[in-house]
């Protein structure tokens, strides 16, 4: 997203989302795995250090919860993470 703002284009993290939305890379399938923390503090990052409005981030952080859910390109998801961690690590 902040990629796409400031109109940049190939960038890692373009290509990252990119590989995650198709479901596989050269090397072969790709599920994306997120812990519900991580989820939260993207939330609550984009509201309180970007100002994004509340509707965007609701409907951002949907879709990415869609891509854990769906799995890799025809197989169920491996792997769902839930809870929020036992250690804390920075951004």
């Amino acid at each position: 997203m902040l990629s796409d703002r400031k109109g940049k284009q190939n960038s890692s993290s373009q290509n990252l989302v990119r590989i995650i939305r198709q479901g596989y890379c050269e090397l072969g399938l790709v599920q994306l795995i997120i812990s519900s923390g991580m989820i939260n503090r993207l939330g609550s990052v984009l509201e309180e250090q970007l100002s994004i409005p509340t509707a965007f981030i609701d409907s951002y952080l949907s879709a990415i919860i869609s891509y854990t859910q769906l799995g890799a390109i025809y197989f169920s998801p491996q792997l769902t993470l839930g809870g929020t961690g036992i250690v804390a690590i920075p951004d």
